[in-house]
């Protein structure tokens, strides 16, 4: 407390020091950007951020370092020792493992913050480049208005293990929706080949396998979050190179969780499909059967697979067709999993005591999607995915229907 007391620091500077505190860094323009969200700072709000920070510097609070190799990115600044105690001071920081979660501690008041060595805190020097793109993605979050509360890779890591061996899991981060569906955050910056994503996805697998041996929950997914300059140039092609790691590692978790990649100035859209994809689930109902029975079937009948659109069975006469049915943000992997669960336990959905009378004539699939069409691999000939996959998946493309959802459909929770 004499800490404060003797620095008699103004709002600014202590939401200064909290924000460094929950990030461990940011440079200049993050600190400004966290600090006015949701809308930013004016020019005029943006320097003044620059003299609070020099002040703090002065007062020994807070350090900086310049960041190489980027010219638009200045100056990265963090908590000194001092700083971190007088933060802890702040925000009541006690001892013990604590969740690490950031908008619970900062909106609710919940102790959520360990009382860590400076050691362990201070910002990861080595790769600063990484940490800043993070913080993008961390400043997207603090810009919706649903509230998606984060934690950073201190709190993410997860020790576990595995036939005796002690093994970590290092995520960059971890959110957790609105309804508490958790995800695992993965900053992408192509530095990484096929093999060591592979790697690093066998790592996920060997965690998933030990939190359903210890009766542990598994979470809803991985998003990659990568730079806004692979939008332009690669992205699918780091796409494919992701999800087919993914999938060629993480064996039957690929029919329940999901991984997403997005590029950082799409993280909000991504994250609001994600939040609401329960909603747009039973909207896709309703276009499916709207669709079929426009093309002339008399009934239609949708059932979901854990929680989501799995399937529909359209009536024609005296016949039926089985639907793949499925709604899919942009960049996501669950869809080409079930699609081969739908074809391999075919002949179960075809026991429904509601198809009785009826003939089976085939099989279609209908897409349900957002703003932007869903990119969908053609082939996995190349890749060392399953082989019933491999040989499958080509199916998919034959009696495919996509449709965007109608702007009208989304009024009132856009």
């Amino acid at each position: 407390m004499s800490i404060i007391l003797e620095n008699q620091l103004s709002a600014c500077s202590i939401s200064i020091v909290q924000l460094l505190f929950y990030y461990r860094a940011l440079n200049g323009k993050q600190v400004a950007e966290m600090h006015y969200v949701p809308h930013g700072p004016t020019e005029s709000q943006r320097k003044s951020i620059y003299n609070y920070l020099a002040k703090l510097k002065k007062q020994g609070i807070i350090a900086s370092r310049k960041i190489e190799g980027d010219r638009n990115a200045g100056s990265l600044y963090y908590l000194t020792a001092k700083g971190y105690e007088l933060a802890k001071d702040l925000l009541n920081v006690e001892g013990g493992s604590n969740t690490g979660f950031i908008l619970m501690n900062e909106l609710q008041g919940t102790p959520t913050q360990a009382d860590l060595p400076y050691d362990l805190y201070k910002p990861p020097f080595q790769q600063l480049h990484h940490h800043l793109l993070l913080n993008e993605f961390f400043i997207r979050l603090r810009r919706m208005e649903e509230v998606v509360d984060h934690r950073g890779s201190i709190y993410s890591a997860r020790n576990y293990t595995v036939d005796g061996k002690s093994q970590k899991l290092r995520p960059d981060a971890e959110i957790l929706l609105p309804d508490h569906r958790s995800y695992f955050i993965e900053i992408d910056r192509s530095s990484e080949n096929h093999s060591q994503l592979r790697n690093k996805f066998k790592n996920y697998k060997d965690y998933f396998d030990w939190l359903l041996a210890n009766k542990k929950a598994l979470p809803a997914g991985i998003i990659v979050v990568v730079e806004e300059k692979r939008k332009m140039y690669g992205f699918n092609r780091r796409w494919i190179n992701v999800l087919t790691a993914f999938l060629e590692e993480i064996g039957e978790y690929a029919t329940g969780l999901n991984l997403l990649m997005t590029t950082v100035s799409e993280v909000a859209k991504t994250l609001w499909f994600e939040i609401h994809r329960r909603k747009i689930n039973e909207i896709a109902k309703v276009m499916i059967k709207d669709h079929f029975e426009t093309n002339g079937f008399h009934k239609v009948i949708s059932v979901d697979y854990k929680k989501e659109l799995f399937l529909s069975y359209a009536f024609h006469h005296k016949s039926y067709t089985l639907i793949f049915s499925r709604i899919t943000n942009q960049y996501e992997s669950i869809n080409y999993a079930l699609y081969k669960k739908f074809l391999t336990e075919l002949t179960n959905y075809q026991r429904n005591e509601a198809l009785k009378g009826y003939n089976f004539a085939g099989t279609s699939q209908f897409i349900v999607y957002d703003e932007s069409e869903p990119f969908l691999l053609k082939d996995f000939s190349a890749t060392e995915v399953d082989e019933q996959l491999k040989t499958r998946w080509p199916l998919f493309f034959k009696e495919l229907e996509m449709e965007k959802i109608p702007d009208f459909y989304l009024e009132d929770f856009r």
